[in-house]
């Protein structure tokens, strides 16, 4: 996290079936809850606190929804803030994310699953082929 100048630990939360529109692809949802990260501007000690809930699709890692509160303040507590600012993506992001979630999802899929059963399927043809037809074919020719 730029703002916390370090790595934050994510928390899992719940699967859920995320739906924007008539859009719906399934999620696992995380948080982060981080507060009293103490930071250093211009020679004055701040403490930032932030919470982000994110909704990533599982096979294709794709974050298909962010939300996050982020406070600057001078104190742990946050009573006197310096920067407060809160972050949702507009809905034609969601819209690109999910499609972009989709996509790689299908794709992970074929390359995973189908192609490699073809590639056995095509495998153990050529093997009969070579065991029982190309024997008799030779035998013939001969």
């Amino acid at each position: 996290n730029p703002g916390a100048k370090k790595a934050l630990t994510a928390k899992y939360v719940r699967s859920e079936d995320f739906r924007h529109g008539d859009d719906v692809v399934a999620v696992l949802v995380f948080e982060i809850d981080e507060a009293e990260i103490p930071i250093t501007k211009g020679g004055m000690d701040l403490y930032y606190r932030t919470t982000i809930t994110l909704w990533i699709e599982p096979s294709s890692g794709t974050v298909v929804n962010q939300e996050s509160a982020t406070t600057v303040s001078f104190d742990k507590m946050g009573n006197q803030p310096v920067q407060i600012s809160t972050l949702r993506y507009a809905g034609e992001t969601i819209v690109e994310l999910m499609d972009t979630a989709k996509s790689a999802h299908t794709k992970l899929f074929w390359i995973r699953t189908i192609i490699p059963w073809v590639l056995i399927g095509l495998g153990a043809v050529m093997v009969l082929l070579d065991v029982l037809v190309l024997p008799r074919i030779q035998a013939r020719r001969e």
